[in-house]
């Protein structure tokens, strides 16, 4: 018997440890059968004459009397007198059943409907849905994710998988999502008015019209917290039915102490094995059978070791028509991006608009024609709501790339035909110099360097005068790396010209510098202020911002000192991490605020709606390089002076229909160097897409520029 107990002792513990809900209930299911069966042998025995003696009505009417108390009248029933002890014995049965049972099952399911509350608020349990888009690990890109969803042409449906800190992820999104609305009412409010005070609206028509201009679409996001590799987690959050997954870079810089940032980061730019841990995961889920079909698996990959470990997946787990997975090399991309803005500040804009899915954007189609030439020449001619910009051979054949409000708009025809108006194009068109200060520093820094050297490689091959560039940085950061000698004593960068290591609260200093390189370069001069992307949250964009306070600085003393003194010579390209700091770098009237981040996250968002875009902006922002002829391959975008671009015959200013203007231009274009007039900048520095324009007129002047696409 000792033996018997010990074994059963033994058990409830293993049980208990295993499962202590299974064995609570269990024992207030034990505890309650005893309450009712005990109470009702022990009034049977007392009182025989109860319930004619029988002992199952007898237990009947104590379950009863326990549940509702009056029904103690069916025992007692007049008794008093006989049997004074029979209503204080059921009395203590109530009180014990109200707490045995009573009080132990409520206690019970007040816990479960509390847990149950408590899990739901964390994002645990099955969601059952598909055709959604799942977004796993969290970082200062992903709000701008969601946020271009809001521009989708359907509603969006989101799953954010995140490891911790789900209420303040949830929180960030909320802001951005009801931040954007506001920007969206208030600017069509704005539009309203004008069209009010010019007489074009009626006044108590303005609501209507903001309601009918409203383009946001609805979109439901779910934040989920667990563990991000977990193959339960992903399979609760459906994986296997989302039609995209975008796994980012994981952000530690919310829960890591200032003195730990710079250790973490240099880690993380080895090689991040946590993205390939979640890749792995990943892609065993979508490359199953079981899976849907033409999946998006979007990896953000911000290093080369990273990335050979990623191709290697690829290999062995992507399946066409299944499991498709794309890597996006962050750092190389906003390389590419800010070095392209810093020679022609006006393409921060246009890929602003571009990239984004709202008004004008990239679409593609499939392409059946042998003649790009001869196709794009007819196509001009016939239709005026789309741009046809290039063609490309993609892994699922060769597609059509092209610019529109929206997606059928590509097919819409003309009434007549485009006029060719006879223009002559300059064919030794050449950029000026340029001479570009850097202040700061992040950890793409490399790949924009190499963004220089490539557009110079197909601009300026036999010469390093075509770009000449100024660094100023923090002593303790350049000691670090050298003082980017490698750089300066390689040919292969002598557009590098100084280095200089100067403390960022010696403001005298720096704005000398400054102040010096602008005096020695009077035209064509940049500055491009980076934020350091290794910085904690707190400090993100601070260095950035103050290197803008000593510029604008500079800027507003010579406008005193100077009276035809141009602040819009001196191209201000400011980074920035966060999108909050952008009304402060505005209110400073910098037209040129790159939230590289941004860029990343809109880029995302086309990649996974679909894969061939992806190739498409690989070969936009990539300078022919190393070709070995004056053949060019790749094609990109170009801000060109107009001036320079035309031949003497032609005479400004040019006026003329759009849809002429752009086909005659391209009729003028040489066949291997083919440009697409996308738009033009104007006097004031704004930039008109011709795909967005209200005017079917466009009048251009000598010293506007002209947005291109062109192979040169």
């Amino acid at each position: 018997m000792k033996e018997l107990l010990l074994k059963i002792e033994r058990s409830v513990s293993l049980q208990t440890a295993k499962n202590p809900e299974k064995v609570l209930i269990f024992f207030i299911l034990i505890l309650n059968v005893v309450l009712v069966f005990g109470s009702a042998a022990l009034l049977v025995l007392l009182f025989p004459q109860l319930s004619g003696g029988s002992f199952w009505k007898t237990s009947y009417n104590v379950f009863t009397m326990i549940l509702d108390a009056g029904c103690i009248s069916e025992l007692v029933n007049g008794r008093y007198s006989e049997n004074p002890a029979l209503p204080l014995i059921c009395i203590a049965i109530i009180l014990l059943g109200t707490l045995i049972f009573t009080g132990a099952i409520i206690g019970y399911l007040t816990n479960r409907i509390s847990n149950y509350i408590s899990e739901a608020n964390k994002g645990r349990g099955r969601l059952l849905i598909s055709d959604h888009i799942v977004i796993v690990n969290w970082n200062n890109r992903a709000s701008e994710i969601i946020n271009d969803l809001l521009y989708s042409d359907e509603p969006q449906k989101v799953v954010v998988l995140v490891s911790k800190e789900k209420e303040r992820i949830q929180l960030e999104i909320e802001n951005r999502i009801a931040d954007t609305v506001e920007r969206e009412k208030a600017a069509l409010a704005a539009e309203a008015d004008m069209l009010i005070e010019k007489g074009l609206l009626e006044k108590r028509a303005k609501h209507r019209y903001i309601k009918e201009k409203y383009q946001i679409n609805k979109i439901s996001v779910i934040v989920r917290e667990g563990e991000v590799y977990s193959l339960k987690q992903l399979n609760d959050i459906s994986v296997s039915t989302a039609k995209n997954i975008i796994i980012l870079s994981k952000n530690n810089s919310y829960d890591i102490c200032k003195y730990q940032n710079r250790e973490f980061f240099d880690k993380i730019h080895k090689g991040n094995i946590e993205t390939i841990k979640t890749l792995v995961q990943i892609s065993d889920i979508t490359s199953s059978e079981a899976s849907a079909d033409n999946q998006k698996v979007v990896v953000e990959v911000e290093d080369d070791w990273t990335m050979e470990l990623v191709k290697k997946i690829i290999t062995h787990k992507q399946r066409r028509q299944k499991c498709n997975i794309i890597p996006v090399p962050v750092n190389k991309i906003l390389g590419q991006i800010l070095s392209q803005f810093s020679v022609m500040p006006e393409l921060n804009a246009v890929y602003s608009e571009l990239f984004s899915n709202k008004g004008s954007t990239f679409y593609s189609r499939p392409f059946k024609q042998t003649d790009e030439n001869k196709y794009f020449s007819e196509y001009l001619l016939n239709h005026d709501q789309a741009l046809p910009i290039t063609t490309m051979e993609t892994e699922s054949g060769r597609e059509l790339f092209y610019i529109a409000n929206r997606e059928d708009r590509f097919d819409r025809t003309c009434s007549r035909e485009a006029k060719i108006l006879g223009y002559k194009l300059n064919p030794d068109f050449r950029f000026p110099s340029k001479h570009i200060a850097i202040l700061g520093h992040n950890s793409r820094f490399s790949d924009i360097i190499e963004g220089f050297r490539a557009f110079i490689t197909e601009w300026d091959k036999n010469k390093m005068d075509l770009i000449d560039i100024l660094i100023i940085d923090d002593e303790d950061y350049l000691e670090k790396v050298n003082g980017y000698r490698d750089y300066l004593e390689s040919k292969e960068y002598g557009f590098i010209k100084t280095v200089l290591p100067v403390d960022i609260y010696d403001a005298q200093t720096v704005q000398n510098a400054i102040t010096q390189y602008i005096d020695s370069h009077p035209e064509d001069t940049s500055v491009l202020i980076l934020s350091d992307d290794y910085a904690i949250e707190s400090e993100i964009d601070s260095k950035a911002l103050t290197y803008l306070v000593y510029l604008q600085d500079i800027v507003y003393k010579k406008s005193i000192e100077f009276e035809n003194f141009d602040p819009q010579s001196i191209d201000i390209i400011v980074e920035l991490l966060n999108p909050k700091n952008y009304d402060v770098v505005k209110s400073y009237s910098v037209n040129n605020i790159i939230i590289s981040n941004r860029y990343i996250s809109r880029m995302l968002v086309q990649v996974g709606e679909k894969e061939s875009i992806y190739e498409f902006y690989k070969d936009i922002l990539t300078y022919d390089t190393d070709v070995g002829s004056d053949k060019y391959e790749s094609k990109e975008l170009y801000i060109k002076n107009a001036e320079a671009f035309f031949g003497e015959d032609v005479q400004f200013p040019i006026k003329a229909e759009i849809r002429d203007f752009v086909t005659s231009v391209y009729y003028a274009s040489p066949e291997d160097n083919k440009s697409i007039v996308l738009g033009i900048v104007n006097d004031n520095m704004s930039n008109i897409l011709f795909t967005e324009s209200k005017n079917n007129t466009v009048e251009i002047n000598r010293n506007n520029k002209l947005i291109l696409f062109s192979p040169h």
